[in-house]
């Protein structure tokens, strides 16, 4: 940060929004705690599609003395939603309606016993020429172990946003479609490239095909920064291609027949595929 005047300035401006809005607060110096006291490390991440927005991540898997806050914290249980159950039953009625909850994990408050866990220093104005000052993180973060379902039970209904927004789902239309985002000729690639086309219940021929291709590129390189092999790529291609045809295709959202219809019956493929062989 120190050499890039403009990264520095949105990374201050990131942390005097979380104190702005109540996230985390500056220890006084005269404020004496007695409970065990931990550090976390912090830093900034960037994202490609919005460059100009800096977000603050807070570490708490960052070890010291070989131990990490997450290491001493419960694990939660899984109170998510199946994905198929969500987005069947968000098929079910004509209309639907999605919301979202705005940095969900920050709008659950922790126990203030609790937030002398949650220290972090930071430099006043992003001068490092000044002492840096302690603050306390006040609210849940995204990377504790017991943030997920704290947030599902003290949340409504944001588990349906999040699920329905891995489909694409286009309002106007009421209906689902799809769409590839190729991002390479690399093993990883390959996968992120499969994976942005994940769709829950439509066009699972056309899907099944890609992940048994991963299947078998799996079996034959060495590491996921591995190019795909010369003669794999024309099948590579070709799945690409055909994918991309079916960008106007449109799957009606709602399934339930109108009152003078047949009822309809629904099934869902999926594709299983050994796990045994990894990289």
């Amino acid at each position: 940060m120190q050499r890039d005047d403009v990264f520095r300035e949105g990374y201050v401006n990131a942390v005097q929004s979380y104190i702005e809005k109540g996230y985390c607060r500056q220890i006084p110096t005269d404020e004496v705690s007695t409970n065990t006291t931990w550090y976390l490390t912090h830093h900034a991440v960037v994202n490609p599609r919005n460059p100009g927005k800096v977000r603050t991540v807070f570490d708490c898997a960052s070890k010291w003395q070989g131990v990490s806050l997450n290491d001493v914290l419960l694990h939660s249980p899984d109170f998510a939603s199946s994905l198929v159950g969500v987005l069947t039953r968000f098929r079910m009625h004509p209309v639907a309606v999605v919301a979202d909850v705005q940095e969900m994990f920050h709008q659950v408050r922790v126990q203030q016993s609790d937030c002398d866990v949650l220290r972090f220093l930071c430099w006043p104005d992003g001068e490092f020429t000044k002492d840096p000052v302690d603050y306390q993180v006040v609210a849940h973060l995204l990377g504790f172990t017991c943030s997920p379902s704290i947030a599902v039970v003290f949340s409504s209904g944001s588990d349906l946003c999040e699920r329905v927004l891995c489909v694409h789902w286009n309002v106007d239309r009421n209906a689902f479609g799809t769409s590839v985002e190729e991002n390479g000729n690399v093993t990883r690639t390959v996968l992120s490239t499969i994976c942005s086309s994940y769709n829950s219940f439509e066009f699972p021929p056309v899907t099944i095909t890609a992940n048994v291709f991963m299947y078998e590129l799996c079996r034959r390189v060495a590491s996921w920064d591995e190019p795909v092999p010369k003669d794999e790529k024309p099948e590579w291609k070709t799945w690409v291609n055909e994918f991309e045809r079916l960008h106007d295709v449109r799957v009606p959202r709602c399934v339930k027949p109108s009152q003078n219809s047949q009822p309809v019956d629904v099934s869902s493929i999926t594709s299983v595929m050994p796990l045994h062989e990894r990289m």
